[in-house]
């Protein structure tokens, strides 16, 4: 991207890694970086055109670029003068949508790419085994360096810290204790269809506050909101989205649940295998790849459907089970959504078909399938 936008925006949950990415792009090339949570660093830009106009023959990286928001009107004048491929390098903890100043005064000018926790394929069922990162989740510093005790700390302070630092910084004013709770009421709706105004009767709070609160979430790269795929007019679908912790690690923090047993007894079990696979597999789709559910009001269902432009669909249900079976609502949803292949994805064991063009694989073997029907 770098190599062919004058912007780049890295953007990612906090502690993913998009800091140290940034220092090894920094070694690697002629490069300025300026992190703004240092005094020197906000110091330097006390006149950004100067700055900018002073390193113009470098790629210029800003970490932590939501607090200053002000600076997104002043790169972009300086864009338009210089298009070059490489100017600058943006980090920041939201997605566009939600730094508003970025997505109206960079709009064209940059390419963004999500940085995730680490995925299946980065962390290599070798050196982490699936039950370990099922529960782990993907951030670096809990899954690869703390005990368990150190994990639950690890959590408690990102949640305070988001609740308390990071909105603020991004200028989103919200009821810390109203939306605390809201976050632990989504780790167990995980997986559910959202309803605005059955969470509102719960919190007492009003529909539009709770559905504000789910899209920082989701700005925040914390929950996935996957939405209804509508295939058939003809039939009555769930319009709802359905609500996904983005992270099994978070979600299995938030619900107290500590390893692998204890996860094996929790009733979420299902609802944790669907949407950890759910999450790999979109990853290994690529963005150009368009996720969702389907579910029809007869009863029809497939926990995911990707769509890769035109006729090119996948389908898949993930199944906690050595001995997967699908409903006949599954089925139906099957013939409504006619893809290509459907996967009936479990954690290790699979490599036979159930039908024609519908096979049970493993997660890593689905993960291969992606990868091969997204190449094509």
């Amino acid at each position: 991207m770098l190599m062919q936008s004058p912007a780049v925006g890295l953007v990612g949950p906090r502690q993913v890694g998009k800091s140290t990415l940034a220092k090894e792009v920094n070694a690697s090339r002629d490069a300025v970086l300026l992190d703004l949570q240092l005094p020197q660093s906000k110091a330097a830009l006390t006149d950004p055109t100067l700055f900018f106009r002073e390193n113009a023959h470098r790629l210029v990286i800003i970490d932590e670029v939501q607090r200053e928001p002000r600076l997104f009107g002043q790169l972009r004048p300086l864009i338009d003068e210089d298009r070059r491929p490489g100017r600058f390098l943006l980090l920041g903890s939201a997605s566009p949508a939600l730094m508003r100043e970025a997505n109206e005064s960079l709009a064209g000018r940059v390419f963004y790419h999500e940085l995730t926790p680490l995925s299946l394929v980065q962390v290599g069922l070798r050196s982490v085994p699936l039950s370990e990162y099922l529960v782990q989740g993907g951030y670096p510093q809990p899954l690869l360096g703390l005990s368990t005790i150190g994990r639950k700390r690890w959590l408690a302070n990102y949640v305070t810290t988001f609740l308390t630092r990071d909105l603020l910084e991004l200028g989103i004013q919200t009821n810390t204790t109203e939306f605390e709770r809201l976050i632990y009421m989504l780790a167990h709706l995980h997986g559910g269809l959202f309803n605005a105004s059955e969470l509102a009767r719960s919190l007492r709070i009003s529909a539009p506050t709770v559905q504000r609160y789910l899209d920082i979430l989701s700005g925040a790269f914390l929950v996935r909101m996957l939405q209804p795929y509508y295939s058939n007019l003809g039939k009555r679908l769930t319009k709802s989205p359905r609500v996904y912790w983005r992270d099994s690690g978070l979600r299995h923090g938030l619900l107290g649940i500590p390893d692998y047993n204890a996860l094996l007894l929790h009733p979420g079990l299902g609802a944790s295998w669907e949407g950890y696979a759910i999450e790999e597999i979109i990853r290994a789709a690529g963005e150009f790849a368009r996720p969702y559910f389907y579910r029809s009001a007869d009863g029809a269902e497939l926990d995911l459907v990707l769509t890769f432009g035109g006729d090119r669909r996948l389908a898949f249900e993930c199944k906690f089970s050595t001995g997967p079976t699908l409903s006949k609502g599954n089925h139906n949803a099957i013939a409504d959504v006619d893809p290509a292949y459907t996967y009936v994805v479990t954690p290790e064991t699979g490599g036979f078909r159930m039908k024609e063009r519908i096979e049970v694989v493993s997660l890593a073997e689905a993960i291969s399938r992606v990868v091969d029907f997204a190449s094509r």
